[in-house]
């Protein structure tokens, strides 16, 4: 899940190394829950989603599922994960840049 929340972003126009960089903030996982609907095989491809369900000041949520095949294959699992800002200098939370805000869809 971790993987698709990152080629999530990635395909919104951001980058983790450039958030770092330009922006000064990395973003760190704050909390996550599981629900196992059913087990998947080691021979199993899987399809994992990533979704923005909300947006706050240094928080994203998101809504996360693992299914069987394809998007519309048979779950397996859903997730939520919420992401938080953090300031890399100092190590605490700080809120998102307006801009990068606005090119969240939710």
């Amino acid at each position: 899940m971790e993987r698709a929340r990152t080629e999530w972003l990635r395909a919104q126009g951001i980058d983790h190394d450039e958030l770092r960089e330009r922006h000064g903030i990395a973003l760190v996982l704050a909390e996550v829950q599981a629900r196992f609907v059913a087990p998947a095989l080691l021979s199993d491809m899987l399809y994992v989603g990533a979704a923005v369900s909300k947006v706050g000041g240094a928080r994203v949520v998101f809504e996360q599922h693992i299914r069987r095949a394809a998007a519309d294959g048979e779950l397996l699992c859903h997730g939520r994960a919420e992401v938080a800002s953090m300031d890399v200098q100092q190590g605490r939370p700080r809120r998102f840049p307006q801009d990068l805000i606005k090119e969240l869809p939710q």
